[in-house]
This record gives C-alpha cells, sequence and structure tokens, in this order.
C-alpha cells in the first residue's frame, strides 16, 4: 500500500485517512487521536465489509444524517477517508459526535462536499487499485446496506446558492468535455489554440469554485483534479494505462514542488499538451498495425488471384511507399515475400492432404510456371514440392 502518497494527500485535503486491515486493526492512520474508537471496532468493520463485497466501487459509510465516511477496499486492507460533515455541523451535534466516539474537546470535523468527495474517492481508488470508476457510481450507504436518502436536491441547492452569493462558479461542462475531447482524439492543433486563446473559463479565480479559500491552495488542487481528468482521457483515447499514469505521477510532483500560481497553471497547461501529443502519437503507432492487419487481410482474400503490391495500398486507401516501408518494419519481410510465403504454407497444406499435381497446385496459386514455384517452395521448406509431399503426405487409415 502507497502510505507516502495517502499522507500527502490527507496533508493536502486536510482530511484524515486511515487504513484497516483484515483482523479489523488499524495499520495507518494521519489522525489516530480522530480514529482511535475504529481500531478493533467489529461492528464498524463487519458492516464496510457486508458491502464491500457487493460493491466494486468506492462508497459512502455514513455514521448519521451529516457525518460520513468515504471507503474503498485495497486487496484485503480499506482506506477511510474521513470522517467529514456534508455540512457545518451544529454545536450539539459535534458535541454529541465527540462523546460518543470518546474524542477529545478540540476535535474537529472538516466539512466536505460530497461531490467533491465523490471525486476524490474515484481518484484515489484508480491510483491504488488500477480500477476507473465514475463518481456517480459512488453510493451512499449505511450498515443496512441500503441507499441512503441524503437529499443530494437539497445539497445541490445550497451548493448553488452559495457560490452565488459568492458570485463564484465552476468551468463549465461544456468547456470540461470540450477539452477532454480533443485530448482522446489527440488533437494537438486544437489543445494548442485552446491553450492560446486563453479561455475566460480558465480562470481558477473566477471559476474554480470554492474548494479552498486562498488562491494559491485552490490552483493547486484545480490542477491536480485537472491532470487526474486528463490522465484518463489519455487513457480512453488508446494511451497505455501504465504510460498515462506514470505521466500523471511527474506531474503530480511537479505540482507538489511548484511554489507560486503562474509556475501550477503552467503545470496544468504543459501536461494537457504533453498527455495530447502522447494520444497522438499512440494513435499513430496503432494506425501502423491496423494498415499491415488490413494489408494481410486483403492478401488472404486475393492469394488464388493475380496480384501486385501496387494494388494493395489503394485497395486498402493507403499511400503505397508508407505501406511496404512499415509492412518490412513490422514484419521483417517485404510485402511480396510475405505473399510468397503465404502462397506456399497454402500450397504445403495441398501437398500434404490432396493428390493434385504439382503443376495444378501451381497454377492454383499463381505462380508464374511450375519452376517458379519450386524455387520459392524450397527457399521456404529447404527442399522441393516433390520431396515435401513424399516426406509428409497424409495417409488415411481405416
Amino acid at each position: 500500500m502507497d502510505t507516502e502518497y495517502l499522507s500527502k494527500l490527507s496533508d493536502l485535503m486536510e482530511i484524515p485517512i486511515l487504513m484497516l486491515n483484515a483482523n479489523c486493526e488499524i495499520v495507518f492512520s494521519t489522525d489516530k487521536g480522530l480514529h482511535h474508537h475504529l481500531d478493533k471496532n467489529v461492528e464498524f468493520y463487519d458492516s464496510i465489509y457486508k458491502i464491500s463485497k457487493k460493491k466494486t466501487c468506492p462508497f459512502f459509510y455514513l455514521e448519521d444524517d451529516q457525518i460520513y465516511y468515504g471507503v474503498m477496499r485495497v486487496e484485503t486492507d480499506y482506506v477511510i477517508i474521513g470522517p467529514v460533515s456534508r455540512n457545518v455541523l451544529r454545536k450539539e451535534h459535534l458535541e454529541a459526535y465527540k462523546h460518543m466516539c470518546m474524542l477529545q474537546k478540540e476535535t474537529e470535523i472538516k466539512q466536505y462536499s460530497v461531490m467533491k468527495m465523490a471525486k476524490l474517492l474515484v481518484l484515489v481508488s484508480e491510483r491504488l487499485t488500477g480500477q476507473i470508476h465514475d463518481y456517480h457510481e459512488v453510493e451512499y450507504l449505511t450498515s443496512k446496506d441500503d441507499i441512503d436518502l441524503w437529499s443530494s436536491e437539497e445539497d445541490i441547492e445550497d451548493y448553488v446558492i452559495d457560490y452565488t452569493d459568492n458570485e463564484k462558479g465552476h468551468a463549465s461542462m461544456a468547456y470540461e468535455n470540450r477539452i477532454l475531447s480533443m485530448v482522446r482524439a489527440g488533437d494537438v492543433d486544437a489543445v494548442l489554440q485552446s491553450l492560446s486563446s486563453g479561455s475566460e473559463e480558465f480562470d481558477v479565480e473566477k471559476n474554480g469554485g470554492d474548494v479552498a479559500l486562498n488562491l494559491a491552495k485552490k490552483i493547486e488542487y484545480y490542477v491536480i483534479v485537472w491532470i487526474a481528468l486528463i490522465s484518463r482521457a489519455a487513457i480512453e483515447g488508446g494511451l497505455r494505462p501504465e504510460i498515462s499514469l506514470t505521466l500523471s505521477d511527474v506531474y503530480m510532483r511537479k505540482v507538489e514542488a511548484c511554489k507560486d500560481t503562474q509556475g501550477l497553471m503552467m503545470i496544468g497547461a504543459k501536461a494537457q499538451l504533453e498527455f495530447t501529443k502522447c494520444v497522438q502519437e499512440a494513435k499513430r503507432e496503432r494506425s501502423k498495425y491496423v494498415y499491415i492487419e488490413e494489408c494481410k487481410d486483403y492478401i488472404a482474400k486475393n492469394l488464388r488471384k493475380p496480384m501486385k503490391v501496387g494494388d494493395i495500398a489503394p485497395a486498402i486507401g493507403v499511400n503505397r511507399s508508407y505501406l511496404t516501408r512499415r509492412f518490412k518494419e513490422n514484419e521483417g519481410m517485404s510485402i511480396q515475400q510475405y505473399i510468397i510465403r503465404e502462397r506456399c504454407s497454402h500450397a504445403a497444406n495441398l501437398l500434404k492432404f490432396s493428390d493434385y499435381p504439382i503443376s495444378i497446385i501451381s497454377e492454383y496459386f499463381c505462380f508464374s510456371s511450375q519452376s517458379h514455384f519450386g524455387k520459392q517452395f524450397k527457399m521456404i521448406y529447404g527442399m522441393t514440392p516433390n520431396e515435401y509431399r513424399s516426406k509428409n503426405k497424409y495417409v488415411m487409415t481405416n
């Protein structure tokens, strides 16, 4: 388990994180004073164990109508984020919770919206388990494994009212989806144009929500989430997950080391561009193999017809010189050599399983003459067609 990552995440998000093992013992905690009541708490462990057997996605475990944990299973352990509250707790509510859990008087429970916590949970789950989930999949569950009817409409209404009062908002979903689509498509030109235009929707101070009061911290959170989103978009665009996640880690470390707001925004922009370039290259690499497979399919369908290399490229819609170069690089032989090898391979089957004369077999696979067939066959199999038939002829027995 990457406890160093969990420690840094806890410090960054200012949320306590703990880990329970299969013996319901706390094996890691960033705030033991807040978590001690969960150590060897069999009732709590049994509850999350029962839920996790049915849920592959992270979930919220509700202590009451306000206080909750984010929970995910990582192999045989459980990573638990929280407790946090969905609203500012009334004094009497907080005091009652402290008394129930035997917490110290100075203990505070951070307020954290369910939407932000859901997004955080799926990002952490992807890092620790490699599983990709959508934050809409995160359910609110109790020990009875029922979906809790928290009023999500009320949550959102309160959230919107709060931002309206403060004249703060978020970058539009249309803008976010447009950028992520560019990354998935590997459209470097579009990304460069977007970055150079300096879209107002990319103004974190204006459209970064209210995730933190400090502008530098707000930008840091924004860039971290943005890198995670474009990393996932890159995977969806065809970039290998191990490459995308490694690149994501590189940029996360750059964010951690950066101390100024302009530098943070530059890191976010560079990440967006580099992920897009990687997707573009991945698509180019994949297209090489697509054309090669299409070439092979064309050859297989036309083995018994006169065939020239110059006929194949236009048939599959690719430049001839590009196709011949890529084919040889990938297969270690020219297209013409591949055609001869495939014809000889099919001819070998007829030599083995039929009584057709060699002259007929030669003509059947469009060799220019029987002697040409014999010469090419011997180069591949190390013997003449007659010798091959004598040695490998299949004889049916009763």
